[in-house]
């Protein structure tokens, strides 16, 4: 899988000032709040649709402000296969 290494916890300094660290999620938590599958989430990570972040050698998190891009994908996908089953 292509993910990348996730940076360290805690703030962050940036020439304007300290910001707070990202958030991290679970690929299932992430899922769950945008209504699909961690399978697919773990596809779009695979093809480089979505950045995944390396937690250790096994763990894959995602940042919680790169998911609202992601709703109006999913939201198309949704109402294309409900017309499909229709």
């Amino acid at each position: 899988m292509s993910a990348q290494q996730m940076p360290r916890g805690g703030t962050q300094q940036t020439s304007g000032g300290t910001r707070e660290a990202p958030e991290f999620i679970s690929i299932r938590e992430a899922g769950e709040r945008l209504s699909v599958s961690d399978v697919t989430l773990r596809r779009m990570i695979r093809r480089g649709e979505l950045r995944g972040y390396r937690v250790g050698r096994r763990l894959i998190r995602l940042r919680v402000d790169e998911l609202p891009g992601l709703e109006p994908q999913f939201a198309a996908m949704r109402s294309s296969a409900s017309r499909v089953r229709s």
